[in-house]
């Protein structure tokens, strides 16, 4: 299955919102696309501990493990 970035490179880092906070994210493309990984931080130097603790987003699910809490998660105020 089509993963883009591959698993074992760091993930893109950000903002999201209005928030001033450095957010990392993997998008999914191919059988993956709509797929989301996010975490709070920046884990641009940290892949291995990005892909261990993050939010998985796709199609239809959501599993929020507490790793990402700015705009938008459940955690959002």
């Amino acid at each position: 299955m089509p993963w883009d970035p591959k698993g074992s490179e760091a993930p893109n880092v950000g903002v999201v919102g209005d928030s001033d906070e450095a957010t990392s994210f993997k998008t999914g493309t191919g059988d993956r696309e709509g797929h989301t990984l996010i975490a709070d931080g920046d884990h641009s130097d940290d892949a291995k501990g990005f892909d261990a603790n993050h939010d998985h987003h796709g199609p239809g699910f959501s599993a929020e493990r507490g790793a990402y809490t700015g705009p938008g998660s459940s955690d959002d105020d």
